[in-house]
């Protein structure tokens, strides 16, 4: 069996520390084995957590070499299921935490990261769907009952921690918590439980996403840069091609705003020339767009809204 590679961050004034080296590695597993991109954040914007999972909240440039080609006029954006994780962290902080289970004293700290997104990857690949408990075949009512919802919660973070222990140590055993040691029997308990209930166990698959420099990129690490800790040290940021394709892509989502805010003014004074020889029941209703506050420049004429629904219907028509 393949040995899983190390990924280990520097420790520097007390702090684990997130390196460009480190988070391009970590990004690498998180595409390929989760179908996620990795995304760095401030302590303050993760208000106190280390790392967060946001599921599909992530805005993501499907490639950002269309956002230099002028000839490219469609969309350039797209969600990702994202894992968010802050610049550092501070290493007696990390092993005092008092997780429901696990021991965090066992981990390294130069291991600190790589077992971060482990956990955060477990959320996605190995936990109880939270919106199961409104799933079909689950007892109405079922996540308004006692404790189930918490218990959901808690079981979660345990197994996300089992799951991250046995990825980066793969066959020993789990280092338990002092006074922590009935977890084990809980988390059976509620694991049968909520099973039982039909609620459904694990996410939906993750696809591999491309782990090219170009792809997927987080659109905040773009336009507000990437927050990389004071105590990263300047010969570790701007040495690699993948942080020469972020440096390009901040000059070209310049460029790329003002030819979409030129092509939507082009668009808007295209509306407002045909709608002053439209039939009237046309000007209502264009008054009425106007009025709900949407741009009048996606607007749609009688004859445009035909051909949308006239070629919305041929594939159905074609494949009876």
């Amino acid at each position: 069996m393949a040995t899983r590679s190390v990924i280990q961050n520097p420790i520097r004034e007390g702090y684990a520390i997130l390196t460009p080296q480190v988070f391009r590695a970590l990004d690498k597993r998180v595409r390929a084995q989760a179908g996620a991109v990795l995304r760095c954040c401030t302590p303050d914007e993760m208000h106190g957590l280390w790392g967060a999972t946001g599921g599909m909240s992530g805005d993501v440039f499907i490639d950002t070499r269309l956002l230099g080609n002028a000839e490219h006029d469609g969309g350039v954006c797209d969600h990702a299921a994202d894992i968010c994780i802050t610049n550092q962290i501070k290493v007696l902080d990390f092993q005092n935490a008092p997780r429901p289970e696990i021991d965090l004293r066992k981990i390294p700290a130069e291991r600190i990261y790589e077992y971060l997104v482990w956990h955060e990857m477990g959320h996605l690949l190995d936990n109880f769907d939270p919106w199961g408990l409104f799933g079909k075949g689950v007892p109405a009512d079922y996540a308004n009952q006692d404790g189930v919802r918490n218990a959901l919660s808690r079981l979660n973070e345990v197994m996300a921690d089992r799951f991250a222990w046995r990825q980066m140590f793969p066959g020993q055993r789990l280092p338990v918590r002092r006074g922590k040691a009935h977890m084990k029997g809980w988390a059976k308990e509620w694991d049968a439980r909520l099973s039982s209930a039909g609620v459904r166990r694990r996410m939906a698959p993750h696809h591999p996403r491309s782990a090219e420099i170009w792809a997927s990129v987080p659109t905040a690490h773009v336009y507000k840069d990437i927050p990389w800790s004071n105590l990263v040290r300047p010969e570790e940021i701007g040495a690699s091609k993948w942080e020469t394709c972020l440096a390009r892509a901040r000059i070209d989502v310049k460029s790329y705003e003002v030819r979409s805010f030129l092509a939507k003014a082009k668009r808007e004074a295209e509306r407002w020339t045909r709608i002053s020889t439209a039939p009237l029941r046309e000007v209502k209703a264009a008054m009425e767009h106007c009025k709900r506050g949407i741009p009048f420049s996606n607007f749609l004429f009688e004859d445009e809204r035909a051909a949308l629904i006239q070629e919305r219907r041929a594939p159905v028509e074609a494949n009876p």
